[in-house]
């Protein structure tokens, strides 16, 4: 059996949807001849290493050290802005700036304290090219040790760390090189630097690695293309989509929602600054404002990171009583969550979200439970409204109301609601199949190799 080196940052106990690709990958490649061989990070000192049991038996995973530096900076940051704040309060008191506020300026200590400088300068000194940049040297001395005794090497990010740590290892062992792009990166318009010799010394990092590799990944057919354009210079045959999917196994028993209000609305995932949940807030408000629906109807659930930060934001809506927010759980935890729900809400984002795919949409669809979307119009929305999900523009709030209001409707009426058709393609993001599209990739590149050394 041939044995495939994986670098993933992103691996169990780690908890975020980046770790999906590569462990459900790590399920499957046996079966199409590939042992994988993944190297990650140690886990955090009060985590053990699958506490959820989600790695495969078989899987041989080899750890690095934690990092302990961009951690340690954070709340070092977060301690001087703390200070900062502190003593602006100490010399607002009495100050004769406060009689005349018409003189006063932006002093060095207001923009320490509001941390917008601090945090620029540590992006600027630490991300090279992300905050895990200082798991590149030991990995790349743990992978080289590993690579004597493979036959490919896979790399997927974001982070961007993990592609160069295989970068290094594809140029002294020659391995046939799969880069996976999970997210795009300095193509995509994702990843922003704060100054120009970022941006263009990771440019060209990421044209030397895309020159590097045998083939590269992309998760939707047109950020495939906008790879493509970028590198005209490249065989367009290096260029290939592979797209995220679901696996079967883990849709099976599902629990089912009660046919009684409220009309339960589930979003799982992290939400953040470009993935905010506004539109869903704001189009509550607007229901309720208008007395469009009444208390204990409906409930919206956000289940994952970030969901606290926007607390403030539905209270200030006056609608609270019907959010409920949630720290992250487990991903077995979160999919019986999802099941007991009514509603699948799929949240996107303007940035890059009108181009890629995330995997929550495939698992929605497996789930089959009803979905609403408050997404960026584009690739993602033209996929769902094919099927028939009611969808309205991440920055239209009325769009929003409204579709959740004709969904309140029918669920008046039947107390249920009625899942969209699956895509036709449904069988293709399967992971099982996406793993069997990857072992194709992966004996075709090691045949090569060998043709080429004969």
């Amino acid at each position: 059996m041939k044995r495939l080196l994986m670098v993933a940052y992103h691996f169990p106990p780690d908890e975020g949807v980046g770790r999906m690709r590569t462990l459900k990958f790590c399920k499957y490649l046996r079966q199409f001849g590939w042992q994988p061989v993944v190297l990650t990070h140690e886990p955090k000192l009060h985590m053990g290493p699958d506490p959820h049991g989600e790695i495969p038996p078989e899987t041989e995973v080899h750890r690095i050290g934690l990092d302990r530096f961009h951690p340690w900076l954070v709340k070092t940051a977060a301690e001087l802005r703390s200070a900062a704040s502190r003593t602006k309060h100490l010399l607002k008191k009495g100050s004769a700036q406060e009689k005349h506020p018409e003189s006063r300026g932006t002093s060095g200590l207001d923009i320490l304290a509001r941390g917008s400088t601090l945090s620029l300068l540590l992006r600027t000194l630490t991300y090279w090219p992300d905050r895990q940049s200082t798991w590149i040297p030991p990995a790349i001395r743990k992978a080289l040790a590993l690579a004597r005794s493979c036959d490919a090497l896979y790399s997927t990010g974001n982070p961007w760390s993990d592609h160069v740590v295989a970068a290094y290892v594809k140029k002294f062992t020659r391995l046939p090189w799969i880069m996976d792009f999970r997210d795009p990166w300095m193509q995509g318009g994702v990843q922003e630097y704060p100054f120009v010799l970022q941006r263009w010394l990771f440019t060209r990092w990421e044209r030397k690695w895309v020159t590097m590799a045998e083939r590269v990944l992309q998760v939707t057919d047109p950020l495939t293309e906008v790879y493509r354009a970028a590198y005209p210079d490249q065989p367009q045959g290096k260029f290939l989509t592979l797209a995220n999917g679901f696996d079967e196994d883990d849709f099976t028993n599902l629990p089912s929602p009660q046919p009684q209000y409220p009309m339960t609305m589930t979003y799982l995932g992290s939400l953040t600054s470009d993935r905010k949940p506004t539109a869903i807030i704001e189009g509550i408000r607007i229901l309720k404002q208008r007395g469009l629906i009444g208390k204990g109807e409906i409930r919206v659930r956000f289940i994952g990171s970030g969901a606290d930060a926007f607390a403030r934001e539905i209270d200030k809506a006056g609608v609270t009583e019907f959010f409920d927010l949630k720290s992250r759980l487990d991903y077995a935890a979160a999919l019986k969550e999802l099941g007991r729900s009514h509603i699948a809400l799929l949240i996107g984002g303007p940035k890059f979200e009108n181009v890629a795919i995330p995997t929550k949409f495939y698992e929605y669809l497996a789930a089959r439970r009803y979905i609403l979307a408050v997404v960026p119009n584009g690739h993602m929305a033209d996929k769902l409204i094919s099927v028939g999900v009611p969808c309205a523009d991440c920055n239209d709030a009325e769009g929003a109301a409204r579709i959740v209001l004709d969904a309140l409707i029918v669920f008046r009426k039947q107390q249920h609601l009625d899942p969209p058709a699956p895509l036709p393609e449904m069988a293709q993001y399967t992971r099982r199949y996406l793993t069997e599209r990857l072992a194709e990739m992966l004996d075709k590149i090691h045949a090569e190799r060998f043709h080429h050394a004969g």
